[in-house]
């Protein structure tokens, strides 16, 4: 990272989320931490850590932390303890009792279904008791009713603060409260029995009051399980003193990749995504606020998700003009600015990420688990940054960890710095909009307007009459539409303009 900050900068990017790096036995990338206090041997030391701090503050880039606070590592020390009943931590974790049914068959507590697939629960023979844990087996659920677990964690948080760090991305917050540990009907609604219940929003009142708020610490929490839109407002109302902003999922999979069997099936359904992105901003008029986002690396690659392998450069730009021009906080994920894409999986081996080996493991049909992982597997968007087409992509000089998607030879940073017309380059273009017109697009208001069902396209307008309009295809069909009066042309991801008609997946952003 410390290397690459030129790289960021020149990209126009001020702030990065870092994801786990603390020392991990990495059954799941890092989210599964063992030691909060040390740095994984995979990526450097405590030095490092301040040293990439320093060089980034040197180019004002500020830097965010991923907080993992739902779980830790099985082989953390406090499981360690609370499992052995040691030391006053006997229910720093989630500990129930076997049930046994009629004929004396020993069960899990409840039949809850865990977010990566199986059982909610594992049998801990040296306990002789089930811990929960909402994601792989490796990974307790910590038991924020006890409020040791608070003094610990609020402990670990002020110690990366004193080293630095500008801000948290809170992992799976929304899980942190579980509701009473009975059964459910239907085991796919057992998210309901841990997501979004009251003690998140009391934790992180308690964090944003105690520590996050008097240290001017940023905050974004990963808000999943579904969320209603009322619940999704709470987390950021700034009279709650919660989060400044949130993370939601509802735009990801406006298609058919559940269902589809390949990238060819797929297809957006335009209209959904804009009634979530149209939601999103009402969830900010009425105070909330939002990081807008694309994917991240829980989904896969952008360009595979939403990108037209026929208009591959003008469906991601389109698609890129339409989120981040709207209101909330942009966040990129590596490897979207060259249009890195899903890597050609071939069977059940090639998969390294726990999520996807539990469903294979649990599948009745590998093949349709495959298709499914194929195009949504998180170990998409976990191939290595493609820097160049030298080995192993520019990324190192050993054999990287995870797989480097073939096609690195064509898609990478080196060769589309150099050329003009680059999907590297247009991001380029978009976030230096985004900084030259930072107050309004911050605080100026938003107003759709209409053009035709598959064209997204709004304005955004400041008091003092400063007015920019998007206007997006999200389509690859030609549509008729007839320009009104602008100032300018400020940015278009075709050469010339066709007044009186949009090509496929033909953005404009224009001053009024």
């Amino acid at each position: 990272i410390t290397s690459k900050l030129d790289y960021l900068s020149d990209l126009g990017i001020n702030l990065i989320w870092v994801c786990p790096f603390y020392d991990s036995p990495m059954d799941d990338n890092g989210y599964d931490v063992r030691d909060y206090y040390k740095v994984s041997k995979d990526y450097g030391t405590i030095e490092d850590v301040e040293n990439m701090l320093k060089e980034a503050h040197k180019r004002n880039i500020k830097v965010m932390f991923d907080l993992v606070m739902n779980h830790t590592s099985d082989e953390n020390k406090w499981f360690i303890q609370s499992e052995n009943k040691q030391n006053g931590y006997e229910y720093f974790y989630i500990w129930e009792k076997p049930f046994f049914n009629r004929r004396g068959k020993m069960k899990p507590p409840t039949n809850w279904e865990s977010i990566f697939g199986g059982s909610a629960w594992k049998y801990s023979h040296k306990r002789k008791e089930y811990y929960l844990k909402l994601f792989s087996d490796k990974m307790p659920d910590l038991n924020w009713k006890n409020p040791k677990v608070y003094g610990e964690l609020s402990k670990m948080v002020n110690w990366w603060i004193d080293k630095g760090v500008d801000g948290f991305r809170i992992d799976a917050i929304a899980h942190i409260g579980k509701a009473p540990y009975r059964d459910v009907i239907l085991k796919r609604n057992s998210y309901k029995k841990f997501s979004n219940l009251d003690l998140p929003h009391q934790i992180l009142n308690k964090f944003n009051v105690q520590i996050f708020a008097d240290k001017q610490i940023a905050t974004i929490g990963e808000i999943g399980g579904q969320p209603s839109f009322e619940t999704m407002l709470s987390y950021t109302l700034p009279k709650n003193k919660e989060l400044n902003m949130i993370f939601t999922f509802n735009h990801v999979y406006c298609n058919n990749a559940i269902k589809a069997k390949n990238e060819n099936e797929l297809k957006t359904d335009i209209r959904k995504l804009k009634k979530v992105l149209l939601e999103n901003e009402k969830m900010i008029d009425q105070g909330g606020w939002l990081g807008i986002y694309w994917t991240n690396h829980d989904h896969p690659r952008f360009a595979s998700l939403y990108g037209d392998k026929q208009y591959k450069l003008e469906s991601i730009t389109s698609y890129a003009c339409a989120m981040y021009f709207l209101r909330g906080t942009p966040f990129i994920y590596n490897g979207e600015e060259i249009g890195m894409s899903n890597y050609p999986f071939k069977d059940e081996t090639d998969f390294n990420d726990v999520n996807a080996r539990t469903l294979l493991r649990v599948s009745k049909d590998t093949e349709k688990t495959l298709n499914y992982l194929r195009l949504t597997s998180r170990d998409n968007a976990r191939t290595l940054m493609q820097w160049n087409s030298k080995k192993y992509a520019g990324f190192s000089d050993a054999k990287p960890w995870f797989k480097l998607n073939p096609n690195y030879k064509d898609i990478n940073v080196a060769d589309q710095i150099e050329d003009n017309n680059s999907l590297l380059n247009h991001y380029k273009k978009i976030i230096s909009l985004r900084r030259e017109y930072q107050d309004l697009l911050v605080y100026g208001s938003f107003k759709e307007v209409k053009i035709n069902k598959n064209v997204f396209s709004y304005i955004r307008e400041t008091d003092n009459n400063v007015r920019l309009q998007v206007i997006a295809n999200l389509s690859n069909n030609e549509i008729r539409c007839i320009l009104s009066r602008y100032n300018k042309v400020l940015y278009s991801n075709y050469e010339e303009l066709k007044n009186g008609k949009l090509r496929p997946y033909e953005c404009l952003v224009l001053k009024l």
